[in-house]
């Protein structure tokens, strides 16, 4: 899936503008030109990069019910789904990573967003004073400790949309106690066969 299909899949569930698709073009640029300096993404990923990496992020928009929630991205990375968020309209948004060399990367590309990127170089179990009406996350950690070390995060309210693997159903038998204070959903992924979303929740979804 090329450019073309990616941005027709992204029309289903969001109206993408001509401006959007300039800044993830923007983006795209930045990281690919970073990405010989520092290892940001897999070179198996380049030649599919819009729907390994672009909509495979975009997706989660269609959970999201308003741009204007504040949103917390753990261990983005090289700004996935975050920065891809953000470039699609969502208003604030918080990058959360700890490597000083991807958080320096996630400087110079956030001027392709409009919107309102902050940037927090530190582990995630040390932020403090920040609630967050959504949490997302890619690749970053297992669903037992991405629970563990967010918890200081959460409003009454907060949700999850977080982007899994095959694994997921192991990291669900893993973590069962734990869920039992939470309401989650299983959803399909539109990037990959194997990929799941698990939306999740202390209260209602």
């Amino acid at each position: 899936m090329q450019k073309n299909d990616v941005i027709t899949e992204i029309s289903k569930f969001h109206n993408i503008t001509n401006e959007e698709i300039n800044n993830l073009e923007k983006f795209i640029s930045f990281l690919l030109e970073y990405n010989k300096k520092i290892n940001l993404i897999g070179s198996s990923t380049i030649d599919n990069i819009w729907m390994r990496h672009i909509l495979d992020s975009a997706q989660l928009l269609e959970f999201i019910t308003d741009k204007e929630l504040v949103i917390a991205d753990l261990g983005t990375g090289a700004g996935f789904p975050g920065i891809i968020l953000s470039i699609l309209g969502i208003k604030n948004i918080y990058l959360i990573e700890k490597s000083p060399r991807k958080c320096q990367f996630l400087r110079e590309v956030r001027k392709t967003s409009p919107n309102q990127i902050n940037i927090l170089e530190k582990n995630i179990d040390d932020i403090q004073n920040i609630k967050f009406d959504v949490i997302t996350s890619r690749a970053f950690a297992p669903l037992d400790k991405l629970l563990n070390i967010s918890q200081n995060l959460l409003k009454d309210q907060t949700y999850y949309l977080l982007l899994k693997g095959k694994n997921l159903e192991k990291e669900l038998d893993f973590c069962k106690k734990q869920l039992k204070n939470y309401k989650y959903q299983i959803l399909d992924s539109r990037s990959s066969g194997e990929g799941k979303i698990i939306r999740l929740s202390k209260n209602n979804l």
